[in-house]
């Protein structure tokens, strides 16, 4: 019985230890810092997560045909380091690899090369674990009246593994676009820096995370 013990208590220390080994704790921005983007109305214009982690990217095929052929998933697959090359497509025996990380897979992962390059895109993976730390902010276009606009920022907390909108932090504020119908428009120390808005999309640039 004591051995049984003994070794239950080694099991739980090994799995813990496993779980905790790939999991990083990181704030993911959708989309990145400085990129210019665009958004329809209704959509998310930007977004912060903060959670655990248990990979940074995963990665999509362009072609549907690839994806079929090499069994990927659409919303897709985790991005790894493997065989020697850091820009990897993790799938069995059906792995990638992009020897120059350039955004074309060229090999499988025993080597062979091949047949037809496939092109990749790369988006940030979703949190494998949410616990009580972790949160989300979203920013939603909400369209334009005039030479204003109109922007709802979102707040979610953590509650039994998901993520819930904190209703009470919502909050939908107008912003007036000067003669060239640009402006900066800022919310608890986020900076957008709009470049051009219509009744059907909003092109912008994130500029500064919120500071709280």
């Amino acid at each position: 019985m004591k051995r049984k013990l003994i070794v239950s208590i080694i099991i739980i220390f090994m799995s813990l230890g496993c779980s905790k080994k790939h999991q990083t704790v990181r704030t993911v921005y959708t989309p990145e810092l400085q990129k210019p983007a665009t958004a329809e109305i209704g959509e998310n214009m930007f977004s912060k997560t903060y959670a655990y982690f248990q990979y940074k990217y995963i990665v999509i095929l362009l072609d549907s045909n690839d994806r079929k052929k090499y069994k990927t998933r659409k919303q897709g697959n985790r991005f790894d380091e493997l065989e020697g090359t850091k820009c990897a497509l993790y799938n069995g025996s059906l792995s990638l690899l992009d020897y120059n990380c350039d955004g074309t897979f060229t090999h499988l992962r025993n080597g062979d090369k091949l047949e037809k390059s496939v092109e990749y895109k790369l988006q940030p993976a979703p949190p494998t674990r949410i616990t009580k730390d972790s949160f989300k902010r979203d920013v939603i276009y909400q369209g334009k009246i005039g030479n204003k606009i109109k922007i709802s920022f979102q707040e979610f907390f953590a509650s039994n593994g998901s993520f819930m909108i904190r209703d009470a932090y919502t909050q939908n504020i107008e912003y007036e676009l000067d003669a060239n119908g640009q402006a900066m428009i800022g919310f608890k120390g986020l900076r957008i820096k709009i470049l051009n808005a219509t009744n059907l999309n909003i092109e912008y640039q994130v500029t500064r995370d919120f500071i709280s």
